[in-house]
């Protein structure tokens, strides 16, 4: 699978290509919505945003030489 970054302007739910980029005819697509001058959104709130922000928060747990090596080499896929 290939990813291609563009730049879009959205107009009433519409998307339009930004510059000479041309977009495909019909494609799956993720959108980002960028904050109007660069300003970023609010912390979360909620329950969810809580529980993020915890996890977040907590120190990283240190592993063995053996641990670590073992994680590098383990394949999350096979299961």
């Amino acid at each position: 699978m290939r990813y291609t970054t563009v730049e879009v302007e959205l107009d009433h739910g519409r998307v339009w290509p930004r510059g000479a980029v041309t977009l495909p005819t019909k494609a799956h697509a993720l959108l980002t919505v960028l904050e109007p001058n660069g300003d970023t959104a609010g912390p979360a709130t909620g329950a969810t945003g809580a529980g993020l922000r915890r996890f977040l928060s907590t120190p990283d747990f240190a592993l063995t030489p053996e641990q670590f090596r073992a994680s590098m080499e383990a394949d999350v896929f096979e299961q």
